[in-house]
């Protein structure tokens, strides 16, 4: 079995659902270790691509299979080495402060999302109420473009 080497590069997936009146609603997780609220958040392992990771991290921690259709969003963002644990960066440049976040949305109308223990608690919220309860302003940013993409019909794979 090979070994998982972390890679300094992170990616985060917004999970949503059209609701039976046919608004949007989005999937936040409120994490174990520090209660922030946020999507699927996980790092590159190996040779991954940021999708393959999307995928497997989606997997991992809600169940969701990955063949599901994950759409790459647009936006990019960097966050402190700092927020990654010590012992998944320990093998990283000592120079290499900040991290690339990749961001994903994926599609999950129809299936039913299990938790995994690196949540506490999760919650559907439509949009305004997702904005308030995410931590970082760039998780808000990447919010906004899945939103804009959902409510114009610009949504692509």
């Amino acid at each position: 079995m090979e070994s998982q080497i972390r890679q300094p590069i992170q990616i985060l997936v917004l999970p949503f659902r059209k609701s039976t009146a046919g608004n949007f609603e989005f999937l936040l997780l409120q994490r174990a270790d520090n209660s922030i609220w946020q999507g699927v958040s996980g790092g590159v392992e190996n040779n991954e691509t940021t999708k393959e990771t999307a995928r497997r991290e989606a997997f991992e921690e809600l169940g969701i299979p990955i063949n599901f259709n994950f759409i790459q969003l647009d936006m990019r963002s960097s966050l402190p080495r700092s927020l990654i644990k010590m012992s998944e960066s320990s093998h990283w440049d000592t120079n290499l402060l900040i991290i690339p976040e990749h961001y994903f949305a994926v599609d999950v109308t129809d299936f039913e999302i299990k938790l995994s223990s690196e949540h506490k608690s999760s919650r559907w919220c439509c949009y305004t109420e997702a904005h308030k309860l995410l931590t970082f302003d760039t998780n808000k940013i990447g919010l906004w473009e899945l939103n804009e993409r959902l409510t114009t019909g610009h949504c692509y794979s």
